[in-house]
């Protein structure tokens, strides 16, 4: 009988040798798929990652060649010396304004006359008309441009500062 219970417990043992074997190869078998996925999600986090910043690069490398094509209109406009139609300035009005007066005879000499006799005050700057003249959409563009910039920039400021989370 003694012989029995020993052989039977030896038995029991054996089994729970075996299942505490399986149950350490299963648990291996699910830790290693655990670690594989979990470096298949941190590599696909990784990747997109990357792309968001080359995204993010693109969009700051467009907005400064904008920024800087705009600068680069608006101080070629503010170059161009030369006021609306060709005029060089106050002078060449004048000039302009004396040759077509000159070719109306009688009238030309009373409009001359009475011109003569009005005084005007005050300071006239050649550069001041063109800036009347320049309310054009490309000029409106510019302005938006570099407003839009202005306030993208205190937005990039506030995120490298830590006042920002993009999502």
């Amino acid at each position: 009988t003694q012989r029995d219970v020993a052989q039977t417990e030896a038995d029991r043992q054996s089994r729970r040798d075996r299942a505490a074997s399986l149950h350490e190869a299963t648990l291996g078998v699910i830790g290693q798929d655990n670690l594989r996925r979990h470096s298949e999600l941190d590599a696909e986090y990784e990747r997109r990652l990357a792309e968001n910043e080359d995204d993010l690069q693109r969009a700051r490398d467009e907005w400064e060649d904008a920024i800087n094509e705009a600068r680069g209109k608006r101080e070629a406009k503010e170059a161009d010396d030369s006021a609306p139609g060709g005029l060089e300035g106050p002078d060449d009005i004048i000039a302009r304004a004396r040759d077509a007066l000159a070719g109306l005879g009688d009238i030309g000499d009373v409009v001359e006359e009475q011109a003569a006799k009005i005084g005007v005050r005050g300071t006239f700057n050649a550069a001041a008309i063109q800036g009347l003249l320049s309310n054009s959409a490309v000029d409106r563009t510019a302005k938006a441009t570099e407003e839009t910039a202005k306030n993208t920039k205190k937005l990039v400021n506030a995120a490298q500062n830590g006042g920002l989370t993009f999502v």
